[in-house]
């Protein structure tokens, strides 16, 4: 059986829909992620696992907590 990144990162649109963009192997991962992300396009991110049903969300260039 195929194991799936447990972190899925979304863009949140200023409609606030959530749009999926990747997964990340681990928090520290989607962190350093959506650090790039934020440079490109300024845009706020959530991180979402799956697994356990947490979410955390990214203000612009704030660190995620864990």
């Amino acid at each position: 059986m195929a194991k799936f990144p447990p972190f899925d990162i979304f863009r949140v649109d200023t409609d606030g829909q959530l749009v999926w963009k990747e997964t990340a192997e681990t928090v520290d991962l989607a962190k350093l992620r959506i650090e790039h992300l934020i440079i490109a396009d300024s845009a706020n991110y959530v991180v979402f696992n799956p697994l356990t049903g947490e979410t955390c969300f990214s203000p612009l260039l704030s660190a995620i907590s864990s």
